[in-house]
């Protein structure tokens, strides 16, 4: 990920701005399944907090290219996905079993953690670098769209359509969630 066409020109500031978009959608992305899944319930918080540390394991997948870091075909593949959120939710399914934390894995929370997974591989099949759907199968990188990694205009709207459904399931439900988005005017 070459930061030079960086609006900030912070190559922070772009690493930042990037993984705050696949956290933030991928996040909605996971709410949404287990809000529609399994209601308002424990299985919403657990699926937010996996789909941050899913989004993070993937960008971890990154090697080291002849002009800076570039995505790793592993970890943005269809089955590198898969495995990370199968690796990730026995993890959480084990720690549960032997810890007395208070943490629902279930099904749906392996559902919201690969929707999560899709999610981030679909913002990065628009920009430029593309993904590997098909690895191993296929080395071939596809790319739907060449858009900049870092356009701010793009991040926000990636936003904006991820978490506006999110938002109207949540009041919806009516939860503690929903009455808040009343009480802040968000929704009526």
């Amino acid at each position: 990920m070459d930061c030079r066409r960086c609006y900030s020109g912070s190559r922070e500031v772009c690493s930042v701005v990037k993984l705050s978009t696949h956290i933030i959608t991928g996040a909605s992305a996971a709410a949404m399944v287990a809000i529609l899944v399994s209601g308002l319930s424990k299985e919403l918080i657990t699926s937010v907090v996996l789909a941050i540390l899913i989004n993070w394991l993937i960008d971890l997948g990154h090697v080291r290219g002849r002009y800076g870091p570039r995505r790793s075909a592993f970890t943005h593949s269809l089955m590198g996905v898969t495995a990370v959120s199968l690796i990730v939710y026995v993890a959480f399914y084990l720690i549960k079993n032997i810890s007395p934390l208070s943490i629902d894995v279930d099904l749906t929370v392996l559902i919201a953690m690969e929707v999560c997974g899709l999610t981030h591989l679909f913002l990065d099949s628009l920009t430029e670098g593309g993904i590997y759907p098909l690895w191993p199968f296929s080395g071939r990188r596809y790319a739907l769209a060449h858009i900049d990694y870092d356009d701010p205009i793009a991040n926000s709207l990636a936003i904006i359509a991820f978490t506006l459904p999110t938002l109207y399931l949540l009041y919806m439900y009516r939860g503690v969630i929903g009455e808040w988005l009343v009480r802040l005017g968000l929704f009526r």
